[in-house]
């Protein structure tokens, strides 16, 4: 039996549920296991959804997600690191990089979510 603990910015947590899952896009709705106090519940913070923000060259992000499905024993991945480009293509050159270039991008695509560090989704 596995439980859901969840952290919240202020260093608090709950336990939580799962209400949905989707597998295909790596996404997840919970909910509190146990009833939130009203004062609890009004210090969350969620999280801002961008609609059409850019995301920079330079800009730090958090990839969150579950790439290929390869977290079947319930640890999904998250990473982060900088915006470097946005229309980078391979030069082919030679065979093997052009593949490796490929495999790196195909992964990157695969990621459930971006977070931007100001918490926009």
């Amino acid at each position: 039996d596995s439980r859901l603990y969840v952290h919240t910015a202020n260093r608090q947590g709950f336990y939580a549920e799962i209400i949905a899952a989707d597998p295909r896009s790596d996404l997840t709705v919970l909910t509190p296991a146990q009833p939130l106090s009203p004062e609890y519940a009004r210090s969350l913070t969620p999280i801002r959804y961008g609609n059409n923000i850019p995301v920079k060259k330079g800009q730090f992000v958090i990839a969150l997600g579950n790439p290929y499905a390869i977290a079947r024993d319930g640890s999904p991945s998250a990473s982060w690191g900088i915006i470097s480009n946005f229309h980078r293509y391979p030069v082919p050159i030679f065979k093997h990089f052009l593949n490796q270039e490929i495999a790196k991008e195909e992964t990157l695509h695969h990621f459930g979510t971006l977070l931007q560090v100001d918490t926009h989704l």
